[in-house]
């Protein structure tokens, strides 16, 4: 297993919530992986009565399309 070191310098008091973030990304990274792969499962087995609407449809493949966008799940 590879370790790695991330160094940034922070102004504690100025850039509290800029570390908040740093230190959140890994979650927001997985959660945003549950994200993708609730809303594949909806689009590919759901029988949910509000899925019927293609405006619906189309907005969940919108999501899914601006995770994917992003950048943040490419390594899978």
């Amino acid at each position: 297993m590879a370790k790695v070191t991330i160094k940034h310098e922070f102004d504690l008091y100025e850039e509290q919530s800029d570390i908040n973030i740093v230190m959140q990304a890994s979650k927001a990274h997985l959660v945003l992986f549950d994200i993708d792969q609730e809303i594949r499962g909806k689009l590919k087995h759901g029988e949910d009565e509000w899925l019927e609407s293609e405006g619906v449809c189309n907005f969940l493949e919108k999501l899914r399309e601006m995770i994917w966008e992003s950048g943040v799940l490419n390594e899978y």
